[in-house]
């Protein structure tokens, strides 16, 4: 068996990858600022989603603000804000939505399609019905694990909800995280510049 037939999953990013967002960071941090601002916590959140993480061991240690998750659900909640207000002017990639809908009516080899994302559940449902995309088989946001990508723990769910192998999967992203995510789960990875539609020669 070739390669590419050995395949069963792709597992793709999502802003940058399959959307252009668009979300405006700044606001962000400046909500999350003034949020911990609260508990006594001071930070610019750069990079964002790991500076919440440690702001919520800090607050652990020193037995501050209550229910972690809490806490970070709120946080999370700053965040899908500002995602679903970039919504309005999110555009897709060149080529997403006829590689999506490619690799679902493909015969007798479909591919499962799975998105793993740092982006929030909300955005990544909505803009799929938005975009008139087709569902994929599995969305890990990081509203689903505990550590996101490039951590092991993002990509190894997705195998293990799947029943799938490393090398019968791809990574495709447009960044480092995706880069690293799969060195981290010794998994190959595609990088997308232009036209994501390209990619029908190699993975079907």
């Amino acid at each position: 068996m070739d390669k590419q037939r050995s395949i069963k999953a792709i597992l793709f990013d999502f802003d940058g990858t399959i959307v252009d967002l668009r979300t405006d960071y700044d606001r962000i941090r400046c909500g999350l600022s003034k949020y911990f601002n609260n508990f006594g916590i001071k930070k610019e959140f750069k990079p964002m989603l790991k500076k919440i993480d440690e702001s919520i061991e800090e607050l652990k240690k020193k037995k501050k603000g209550g229910d972690a998750d809490k806490i970070r659900k709120q946080a999370y909640q700053i965040i899908d804000a500002e995602e679903l207000k970039a919504a309005d002017k999110a555009e897709l990639k060149k080529g997403a939505f006829e590689l999506l809908h490619f690799l679902k009516k493909e015969k007798g080899k479909k591919k499962k399609v799975v998105i793993i994302s740092r982006n929030g559940r909300n955005i990544i449902n909505y803009l799929f019905n938005k975009f008139n995309l087709p569902k994929p088989d599995l969305i890990l946001s990081r509203d689903d694990v505990k550590e996101i990508k490039p951590s092991k723990d993002h990509i190894e769910k997705a195998l293990v909800e799947l029943n799938l192998k490393r090398n019968e999967c791809i990574i495709v992203g447009d960044t480092f995280h995706d880069i690293e995510a799969g060195l981290n789960n010794n998994i190959n990875v595609i990088l997308v510049a232009e036209d994501i539609q390209k990619l029908k020669s190699i993975i079907a």
